[in-house]
């Protein structure tokens, strides 16, 4: 890939000190299959990361406790029930 970029450089560096010119449609196809190969190269290096990422599994067993009607119960319970006076102002 390397290389490629470098000639493709080398290329443009020519094309603007020489009289010479050159046939920039099939230098543009050469140019989209590099994007095009270097795009599925960068693709193919996050799947494969992705895939080496892999973390444990999400656990989805949980202990149910014996007593989960009396838990239940306790929590729904206040513990302290506080009494409110309501006094009439005149």
């Amino acid at each position: 890939m390397e290389n490629l970029e470098a000639r493709s450089q080398m290329v443009a560096a020519a094309k603007t000190t020489s009289s010479y010119q050159f046939d920039d449609s099939r230098l543009g196809n050469v140019k989209e299959l590099i994007a095009n190969l270097k795009t599925r190269m960068e693709v193919s290096e996050k799947l494969v990361n992705a895939e080496a990422n892999f973390h444990d599994e999400i656990p989805l067993e949980k202990v149910v406790p014996e007593n989960i009607e009396s838990q239940v119960t306790e929590y729904f319970t206040p513990s302290t029930v506080k009494q409110v006076t309501v006094v009439e102002k005149k």
